[in-house]
């Protein structure tokens, strides 16, 4: 829909204007006023008269107005499903294809990045036509906070051979939470647990990726760092070989 607005700027000639009359020729109704509004909900040429009369009572010529409404683009955005934040960017489509996109979070190629994004972001999806008229539609997405994983703290000096307990945690997000320790195969028992336990003979990096209720993904890392043992040699060969020369 169009409003347009019409306002009398007529010349009395000498005389004062009393009365400013306009016609619709669409619904010959005739209004008094010094301006004429009128929204338009479809396009095509809409025809209005417009007169006055003085302080004598003369009458002007009626003047024929032709207001002309254009129609603009038909734009088909359509809905767009909730995404996790941790959800890689990507690209929204609308119709016609020579629209820009606005809001948060999406370039105007429509190119959307859920990380930079507010909880509820409203796109707006705008075309202009050849006639200069704007068309446009609109959508809200929303995006899920993702699960913030804490593998804890890194850990070195210790004994290998000797058990570990390693304590993860998991905020923000929808609990209930799923948890998962890598590589599981060091695990001592269920690798799903937030709390793993285990025996070490090397450095290992372990991962902790924590998964809400509704899908969304948080994941951390912890380095263990085994205690390094000297070995003292017992016996004394200096025969050039490298092996306790000295």
């Amino acid at each position: 829909s169009s409003s347009t607005t019409l306002i009398d700027s007529s010349d009395g000639m000498g005389r004062s204007i009393q009365k400013s009359f306009w016609k619709d020729l669409s619904t010959v109704n005739i209004t008094n006023g010094l301006s004429w509004s009128k929204t338009f909900t479809t396009p095509g040429s809409n025809p209005v008269t417009h007169w006055v009369q003085n302080d004598i009572g003369c009458v002007s010529p009626e003047i024929p107005v032709a207001i002309d409404v254009y129609p603009s683009p038909a734009v088909n955005f359509p809905s767009v499903p909730e995404v996790c934040q941790d959800h890689p960017p990507f690209t929204l489509s609308a119709t016609p294809v020579a629209g820009v996109f606005s809001g948060t979070g999406i370039t105007s190629a429509g190119l959307f990045t859920p990380l930079i994004a507010s909880d509820t972001n409203m796109i707006v999806y705008s075309v202009t036509g050849t006639n200069g008229c704007m068309g446009r539609d609109s959508q809200q997405v929303v995006v899920w906070p993702s699960p913030v994983a804490d593998a804890g703290p890194p850990v070195s000096a210790v004994p290998a051979g000797n058990s570990l307990t390693l304590t993860g945690t998991a905020s923000n997000g929808f609990p209930p939470f799923i948890y998962q320790w890598d590589p599981s195969s060091l695990i001592t028992g269920p690798s799903t647990n937030p709390v793993a336990i285990v025996t070490l003979t090397k450095d290992t990096l372990f991962r902790f990726l924590v998964t809400d209720s509704r899908g969304c993904k948080g994941a951390d890392s912890i380095k263990v760092v085994l205690l390094l043992t000297l070995k003292i040699p017992n016996a004394f060969t200096p025969n050039g070989d490298f092996v306790n020369d000295t």
